[in-house]
């Protein structure tokens, strides 16, 4: 019997607001739970632990109209919503695509274009 070991890259997404190295650690034990179950006689293994914000790449960097990195739970400024003539300040709540989500003081969550934010 042979023990082989390989670096990997695993890719996933999240759509919860929260830590993503909690998120990470909570995701990879999910899966290593499902490949102990259904690959049991082989004994697969991803090694989850000791993995910090080093080891996590997030692509969903957006940058606001003055390069401020955006992130959820920020809050903003919105002004220039695209079919409307009225600016507002905002948490964002989460990310689809090109928009960022903001939800504003009603709870009425808007889709923006991150040239129209601006983190305060």
């Amino acid at each position: 019997m042979k023990t082989i070991t390989t670096n990997v890259k695993i890719q996933f997404d999240q759509f919860v607001n929260g830590c993503s190295e909690q998120y990470v650690m909570e995701t990879l034990n999910r899966i290593n739970e499902v490949l102990q179950r259904e690959f049991n006689d082989i004994s697969p293994q991803i090694f989850a632990n000791n993995i910090d914000g080093g080891d996590i790449e997030i692509a969903n960097e957006m940058f606001d109209k003055n390069d401020e990195q955006i992130e959820i739970d920020y809050s903003v400024d919105v002004d220039n919503i695209v079919g409307s003539h009225f600016d507002f300040n905002g948490t964002v709540v989460g990310f689809d695509e090109e928009y960022v989500l903001v939800q504003d003081m009603d709870g009425d969550v808007f889709s923006v274009l991150p040239v129209n934010i601006e983190v305060v």
